[in-house]
């Protein structure tokens, strides 16, 4: 079982379960010992009573001066009888026995003693007597003076307090277990609000997590902290090793270029200068998207879509004024791009300004909030371009504008800085009959 929850409920309950069971048995049977000794002393203090209200006289005849108190003994089968025998015959008995007699049956005990038995009464009752042999003058044996009653309201009383017990426990455990659902919800608080907060920093809306958590949980904290902090130093170091090693070669390729120019047969100096022109170019790759990592990490940068999307097509407007190349822009005024602001400009930029290249009158560029991400799409209408060529385009060192001056990258750049953002690159051809560049960034890129 991988559910913290699930653990805590269900021990608890299990543990809840049997405590409630045990205890209920316990009350139950605790109840059925006083129910019963309260039911014998009842039947002991009548037979009291009775050996009270008796009057024997010289004539060995028996008669009961008073009632016992009860009612129920002058109700004719009411479950409650007297009688007072000897010689195995009864010498008189009460109103409710009528005809009938009690069993004389019963466990012999010694004069002067209770006795306590179960018989069979009138309609075939279980009845509980107790009995008390007291030796009389003119009596060969002893008088046995015995009182019954029927057990049934015993029964009765113990079947009812078990329902009421049970319903009561049953009650009691429901209300624990909802107190128990309450508490580990309330106790686990705290792990779902680390697990928003650790949302917020993969989506970029925070970098480091609130240490605002109960004591528990706070070492936990300070763990994860550590980590992402050691993890942003160690991409700010390979950043700046990156760094150093491309300032370090631009000074050697420089004056490699310039000794190109002396000295060389022609033939010679185009081998030398392609060679210099793709290292440069890997250097200045690598040096982008080493920039774009650390950026994008846990950056909670937000930069407006029109303000960055707009400014860049003004731009290549004024450069490309001669060729009279105009942009239609359709971004809401609103639109917030969460990362960092040069990575936004060098992928919007390098797209536009193959799309400025190639177009012969107009670019479309088109931002959007869709239902799986963020997308971005550049149109133009120029002579566009053949399928088996698009995914080339994305190759490393492949660019769109072979036959313009320049020593660009192409979309290669674009394609690593969308994918350090898990964004998608996709090219087909456009409506215009161009090409349709579209960049597809996740939603936690939405500001």
């Amino acid at each position: 079982m991988r559910s913290l929850s699930a653990r805590l409920i269900l021990s608890a309950s299990v543990w809840i379960t049997l405590v409630l069971v045990i205890g209920g048995v316990a009350l139950s049977f605790v109840f059925r010992q006083a129910a019963e000794d309260s039911f014998r002393h009842r039947l002991e203090v009548s037979v009291n009573a009775l050996i009270a209200a008796t009057d024997i006289d010289e004539n060995k005849h028996v008669s009961v001066a008073r009632s016992l108190g009860d009612p129920r003994f002058e109700q004719v089968l009411s479950g409650w009888y007297w009688q007072v025998a000897a010689d195995n015959a009864p010498l008189t008995r009460s109103r409710s026995l009528w005809d009938a007699s009690l069993s004389l049956e019963a466990i012999t005990t010694p004069p002067g003693t209770f006795g306590l038995a179960t018989i069979k009464g009138p309609r075939n009752r279980t009845l509980w007597a107790a009995h008390f042999d007291l030796k009389v003058d003119g009596f060969p044996s002893p008088v046995r003076y015995m009182v019954a009653g029927d057990i049934s309201e015993l029964v009765q009383s113990r079947r009812k307090f078990d329902v009421v017990l049970a319903s009561a426990l049953v009650a009691l455990g429901i209300g624990v277990l909802l107190a128990l659902l309450i508490q580990v919800r309330f106790g686990l608080k705290p792990l779902r609000a680390l697990i928003q907060d650790l949302e917020a920093i993969r989506q970029h809306r925070a970098n480091r997590l609130d240490e605002n958590y109960p004591n528990e949980i706070l070492p936990l904290i300070h763990v994860t902290n550590a980590v992402l902090e050691e993890n942003q130093n160690q991409i700010e170091r390979a950043r700046r090793h990156v760094g150093n090693l491309a300032h370090g070669l631009k000074t050697p390729l420089t004056l490699l270029r310039g000794e190109t120019r002396t000295g060389l047969q022609p033939t010679q100096q185009a081998a030398l200068n392609e060679h210099i022109d793709t290292i440069s170019n890997m250097v200045e790759h690598h040096l982008t998207r080493a920039a774009a990592a650390g950026a994008s990490s846990y950056t909670t940068n937000q930069v407006s879509v029109l303000d960055t999307v707009g400014s860049i097509c003004r731009s290549l407007e004024k450069i490309f004024a001669d060729e009279n190349r105009k942009s239609r822009i359709e971004v809401p005024t609103n639109l917030m791009f969460r990362g960092e602001r040069e990575d936004l400009e060098e992928i919007v930029g390098n797209i536009l300004e193959n799309a400025f290249k190639w177009a012969t009158k107009e670019i479309f560029v088109s931002v959007r909030v869709e239902e799986n991400g963020l997308a971005l799409t550049v149109l133009d209408d120029g002579p566009g371009m053949p399928e088996e060529e698009m995914e080339d385009a994305l190759a490393r060192g492949k660019r769109l504008d072979e036959m313009t001056p320049g020593h660009g990258l192409g979309l290669s750049i674009v394609a690593d800085l969308v994918t350090l953002y898990q964004g998608e690159l996709t090219m087909e051809k456009a409506s215009t009959g161009g090409l349709s560049v579209t960049v597809l960034f996740p939603l936690d890129r939405v500001g």
